[in-house]
């Protein structure tokens, strides 16, 4: 427990607990499951990882790079005309974004 205690008086308690072990993804959100872009455009992804306390780490994979590449910070890059699939991995979490050059 914590308590806070400021100059006027008033008290505040805070109840925190330590996990023992690496807390896992449950969910990815806030991605759209299909984006199309033009040609030489890029897009960036803001995947939400639920809960907030996650500790793995987000992995990016595209299926053709000749279409799209994406870096490891989820920015999408077109490259050519065609369709490519955006894989975001957080732990045991996978999530798929079609992506459509135009």
């Amino acid at each position: 427990k914590i308590t806070i205690t400021l100059v006027s008086g008033l008290k505040k308690v805070i109840n925190v607990t330590v996990q023992k072990k690496a807390v896992t993804c449950t969910s990815i959100k806030n991605v759209p499951k299909k984006i199309t872009l033009n040609a030489k455009k890029s897009y960036q992804l803001k995947p939400v990882i639920n809960p907030i306390t996650c500790t793995d780490k987000i992995k990016y994979k595209t299926s053709n790079k000749k279409i799209v590449k994406v870096t490891s910070r989820g920015k999408i890059t077109t490259v050519k005309k065609g369709k490519a699939k955006v894989t975001i991995i957080v732990g045991k979490r996978k999530f798929v974004c079609a992506a459509t050059v135009k």
